[in-house]
């Protein structure tokens, strides 16, 4: 275990994760997400599963920050499309003058 001192000037690294390298710690990655959003527990069960899918979107990229090979933090995406839930809610929002298709 690191002392506190050491944890507090330690730096992560930021890597590319491949689709495979996400999927083996996606639950990691939703236990950070869930404590991020002030999620109760079991949410990151099922955002685990969603991300998972995921992966298979064309132009799915990702980054993990480790400490050593801690997962410390998180970040992905990937290319939507029309009739995808983000992408329609996103669409849906913006004014014809920034709708750029």
């Amino acid at each position: 275990m690191q002392s506190t001192e050491q944890s507090a000037t330690a730096v992560p690294r930021v890597v590319a994760w491949t689709p495979t390298q996400f999927t083996r710690r996606v639950d990691e990655a939703m236990d950070i997400y869930v404590q991020a959003m002030n999620y109760p527990p079991h949410a990151g069960t099922q955002r685990a599963i969603t991300a998972r899918r995921h992966t298979a979107h064309d132009g799915f990229a990702c980054r993990a920050a480790l400490l050593d090979d801690r997962l410390v933090g998180f970040g992905y995406g990937y290319t939507t499309m029309s009739g995808q839930w983000w992408h329609d809610l996103v669409r849906k929002a913006l004014t014809t003058e920034h709708v750029q298709f």
